[in-house]
């Protein structure tokens, strides 16, 4: 399950990078705010300001900063002066601190002695300079710690010049961005030698490992748990009986010609000339025939013996049942909903068996000759039914015993460790917005995927082409993380059409030379402040956004041409609750 799950996920993000889709995470600061030096050098300080200043300019630039721990007290108080604070009661703490140079028990008694109210919002800025390669699995473990054990931390950025375990890493060109945790609002990786060389760099992603991955595990246990929960389908065995009688009596028919009887072949029996003067309307059948007449009942039931051992001994071509079986009336879907209502894989044969080997009534009126010959061919016929309906039964339990199986390996991967995701089952917009998406295509979807787990040969082939094949589907239809952006706002301000609004009084002038942040107010013309004011959007120079409004009548049927990444979980509109 897990490398199915690293498929998935690397796959999708392969895709969403072919397809160029990018997205920006940032949770820029807002007033009320104080930045505070923890354990940063006056160089790596300065850097790390001006480095900020051309990600959000403007933003930083006017919060204060408590470089020393004893500069904090004074500004607290004058941050509490200032009149927008007792609006909004709650002062942002920014707290910088080098990772590898501080002690995590140090750290988390710093943040309890200063912060430990709720007045205050922590925001860690974690930076992880690296000198020595000895120092990156001790600030690993402590980056790591702090993302377990939160306490009061709502945000973590963590900036890096370089980290040698692939979780996070800075390639040649630019900087990879990874999210080590789902519940981290933003993970920057950056090299510190570029804090100096006046570019403004993008904090672009595809698909963030965790949030992909926790994704990927929902959906996994989305669609497993609707392919388990199989309805129940007590008539199964009565559609079994309906589809394949047919085909059982063509084969018995086709095998029985050479060993059918004539009337002609019992001319020979003892007594046949008597047989033959029996008056026609009187009733005749074997019961009389060893009555009156028991050595020509002995040869008759010994002509019938031996033809049954020429069946016996005749090498029939082998009949094969697979054309007929592998159509979509048996499926571990169908077969698990006929077992629930406390039935036997058996009972599946049994309507089935009783039509085919039904004793049938014979006439017992007419010559003995006829009546006789009957009698004979229904014991010939009933022979060799039963032989075909013996392979066909082999055949057909075969087949049960592997949806069986597959059923199994199904029920296995849904107790897998790996899906156990508690935490994400806990967050409505995930597990309304993807669980939603995977039940819809599975109503849509559920004959193609039943049908393509059925075929699985083994566990291994369920999870390296049934179920990744399936999840790939899904994710092709219901893009991971993808929303128009039109949507995003219309679902965090809860009115329709806002958006169109919006972007139908953006023009060109709104176009940037370079990375801005957008506050959305200056967006939303017909909403009013307490709405809105709260949220900011880090938009790329590139970005179709600002060409939307020449560009929303072509692509107006094809949102997905307008998509922005963005992680709408911390963008929220909705207040934190902690």
């Amino acid at each position: 399950m897990k490398k199915l799950i690293d498929c998935c996920v690397a796959e999708i993000r392969n895709k969403s990078e072919r397809n160029g889709a990018v997205g920006y995470d940032a949770q820029a600061p807002r007033n009320p705010s104080i930045i505070v030096n923890y354990n940063l050098d006056k160089k790596a300080l300065d850097s790390y300001y001006e480095f900020l200043e051309q990600l959000w300019p403007g933003v930083y630039l006017n919060i204060p900063r408590a470089d020393r721990e004893s500069d904090f007290e004074a500004i607290e108080n004058q941050v509490r002066a200032n009149p927008l604070y007792l609006s909004l009661s709650e002062i942002q703490i920014h707290v910088l601190v080098n990772m590898t140079k501080c002690t995590l028990e140090d750290l988390r008694l710093f943040l309890k002695q200063k912060f430990n109210s709720p007045l205050y919002k922590i925001i860690l800025h974690e930076f992880l300079d690296y000198e020595r390669q000895n120092q990156i699995e001790t600030s690993e473990k402590n980056l790591l710690n702090l993302m377990e054990n939160r306490d009061r931390i709502c945000y973590q950025f963590v900036y890096s010049n370089r980290l040698s375990n692939g979780a996070m890493w800075l390639g040649e060109s630019g900087l990879k961005i990874a999210r080590l945790a789902a519940n981290i609002t933003a993970i920057m990786s950056i090299d510190s030698h570029y804090f100096n060389d006046n570019n403004a760099y993008t904090f672009s992603y595809n698909l963030l490992e965790k949030p992909t991955r926790k994704i990927v595990q929902f959906s996994i246990r989305r669609l497993l748990e609707k392919v388990c929960n199989c309805p129940e389908y007590a008539n199964l065995d009565q559609d079994i009986l309906r589809r394949y009688r047919g085909s059982i009596q063509r084969e018995a028919a086709y095998g029985t010609g050479s060993f059918l009887f004539r009337e002609t072949d019992f001319k020979y029996l003892p007594d046949n000339k008597k047989l033959q003067k029996e008056k026609a309307n009187i009733k005749k059948g074997i019961a009389s025939l060893e009555r009156n007449y028991p050595i020509a009942a002995m040869c008759f039931n010994a002509m019938i013996k031996q033809k049954v051992s020429e069946i016996n001994r005749s090498r029939a071509k082998k009949v094969d049942f697979s054309g007929e079986l592998s159509e979509p009336l048996l499926t571990f879907y169908a077969v698990e909903g006929f077992l629930k209502g406390n039935r036997q894989k058996k009972d599946l044969l049994g309507s089935l068996k009783t039509a085919l080997l039904h004793e049938r009534q014979i006439s017992d009126e007419g010559t003995y000759s006829k009546v006789l010959t009957e009698y004979a061919n229904q014991v010939i016929e009933d022979e060799i039914t039963e032989r075909i309906f013996a392979a066909f039964s082999e055949q057909f339990m075969k087949k049960i015993d592997h949806t069986s199986e597959v059923y199994q390996w199904l029920l296995e991967c849904l107790r897998s460790p790996e899906l156990q995701i508690h935490a994400i089952e806990k967050e409505a917009n995930l597990t309304n917005y993807y669980g939603g998406r995977v039940d819809d295509y599975f109503a849509s979807h559920a004959e193609e995927i039943i049908a393509k787990l059925d075929a699985c040969s083994d566990k291994e082939d369920l999870l390296k082409n049934r179920l990744h094949s399936i999840l790939l589907q899904i994710f092709d239809s219901n893009p991971v993380y993808y929303k128009s952006f039109e949507e995003e706002i219309n679902t965090r301000v809860g009115k329709v059409d806002i958006a169109k609004k919006m972007f139908e009084e953006i023009s060109e002038k709104d176009s940037v030379t370079r990375n801005i942040c957008i506050n959305w107010m200056n967006l939303q013309f017909k909403l009013e402040k307490m709405e809105t004011g709260d949220v900011l959007i880090l938009i790329h120079p590139n970005s179709k956004l600002l060409r939307l409004a020449d560009n929303y009548k072509p692509l107006e049927s094809s949102r997905q041409d307008c998509v922005e990444r963005i992680d709408f979980h911390t963008l929220s509109l909705k207040p934190e609750v902690k």
